[in-house]
């Protein structure tokens, strides 16, 4: 039986206007019985659109194989039919919106942004910084212990802020601080003078010896100075002590030690010296057996070779005594014999 297109009220909203056929598309045509179904369907099945679209027949419905959702730990919700509900229960688990207090808690690395923290205590462990940043957050001022604190304290604050040019001090020994005005003296400025090198006008002014002075320690050259009553200790020896002239007074020595320091040969004036005059040496070493002698009235040596005879002893004869071998050889006549 071919279909009967059927009719439609034509309905504005408000009121109905006419009778229209249905437009292909709009209605589908079944035989009769409604679904085109003559039987019943087995338990549980439902009516659905075939594969080709063109018919409704009887079918399974298609299930998953959840039978039930049960809310775990910080969940709520849950259930086995319907549409499940499932939301993170706020009173044991953090989101991200809901004012919520953590009790014994350990953030790691966090950054907290806005708001205000109100705490009662905050440990900065292992030396870390309080860092105070500046508007822009590039810059800040950083509060640190040092490294070791022998006995832990703590910095108490004033009650009040502090009038201009104020300073914090302790006021006990248990690390309560305190304004203050700092005393200020009279002097503005310290100037080095001659030997002395700083000085300054502000904050703390140090004054040190410069490179024109001589000190304890330091190694310097002593250019045209008079050392009064000194004493020269370590001059010993690879020390060279390099001058023009060295005077040694009160008939004092030049001691020529040995090498072992124990033993010396000394230099040394008279007791008392007419006119001064000076030793000059040869201007180079003398031959084996050579000996020194003066070489005019001034002073200046020379090396010479002493005058030696054959005679190598005097022996006394009869009648006389005396005799050597060495030396000044005197010989005397014996008293009352030999004399005529």
């Amino acid at each position: 039986m071919v279909a009967k297109i059927p009719i439609r009220t034509v309905y504005t909203g408000a009121a109905a206007t006419g009778l229209a056929e249905f437009q292909a598309g709009e209605f589908l045509d079944y035989p009769v019985g409604g679904t085109g179904q003559t039987t019943l369907g087995t338990a549980n099945q439902i009516l659905a659109t075939n594969a080709g679209a063109t018919a409704i027949v009887w079918a399974d419905p298609t299930t998953g194989d959840i039978t039930g959702v049960t809310a775990g730990n910080g969940i709520s919700g849950g259930g086995t039919s319907g549409t499940v509900a499932v939301a993170i229960d706020t009173s044991v688990t953090a989101d991200l919106s809901t004012a919520q207090t953590f009790t014994n808690k350990t953030l790691t690395s966090p950054t907290i942004s806005g708001g205000t923290v109100s705490v009662t205590q905050v440990d900065i462990t292992a030396q870390g910084d309080l860092g105070l940043q500046d508007t822009t957050g590039g810059q800040y001022v950083a509060l640190q212990a040092p490294g070791t604190v022998s006995t832990s304290w703590t910095a108490t604050l004033p009650g009040a802020v502090g009038s201009s040019g104020q300073a914090l001090r302790t006021s006990d020994g248990s690390g309560t601080l305190e304004w203050f005005t700092p005393e200020t003296g009279d002097i503005t400025e310290v100037v080095a003078g001659t030997g002395l090198s700083g000085g300054g006008t502000s904050a703390v002014v140090t004054v040190g010896i410069d490179s024109t002075v001589t000190t304890l320690t330091g190694s310097q050259t002593l250019t045209n100075k008079t050392l009064t009553a000194a004493t020269l200790t370590g001059a010993t020896g690879a020390d060279t002590i390099a001058a023009t002239q060295i005077d040694i007074t009160s008939q004092g020595d030049l001691r020529l030690q040995d090498t072992t320091g124990g033993q010396y040969v000394a230099f040394q004036a008279p007791g008392t010296v007419t006119t001064s005059w000076t030793v000059t040496m040869p201007g180079a070493v003398g031959s084996s057996g050579q000996a020194l002698r003066t070489s005019d009235a001034s002073g200046t040596l020379e090396w010479f070779t002493p005058e030696v005879g054959d005679i190598t002893g005097v022996t006394a004869g009869a009648g006389l005594t005396g005799g050597g071998t060495s030396g000044t050889v005197t010989l005397d006549v014996v008293g009352g014999t030999g004399i005529t």
